[in-house]
């Protein structure tokens, strides 16, 4: 999953400027890192609102660098919070952190 990160950016970086991909790798992690917390604390609260917001951002963000993979993950949650299937939230949120920590082990060491 992180592989398709790093390929996706490096593309972009050959067509673009050199140092991009560290740049968006930094930032995408960084951002994605902190809209976990803030999911988490959603899905604590039962806030089906909020869930379906950060999920859905998470999800675009996903998707612009690459991580297809995770970008699913987070279209079955926006749908699971819409849904206000809190139970199946919590589950997919903790695949969500798996494939995350896969991401970051790749792309950040």
């Amino acid at each position: 999953m992180g592989l398709e990160v790093l390929e996706h950016l490096r593309g972009l970086e050959a067509r673009g400027s050199p140092g991009l991909a560290a740049q968006v790798i930094e930032i995408f992690v960084r951002d994605t890192s902190t809209r976990l917390a803030a999911l988490r604390e959603a899905i604590a609260r039962r806030d089906g609102d909020a869930t379906y917001r950060i999920a859905h951002t998470l999800q675009g963000s996903a998707a612009m660098v690459g991580a297809a993979s995770l970008a699913r993950i987070c279209g079955e949650l926006a749908t699971a919070a819409r849904s206000g299937l809190f139970d199946r939230c919590e589950a997919i949120v903790a695949e969500l952190d798996t494939s995350f920590q896969a991401i970051q082990h790749v792309v950040v060491g």
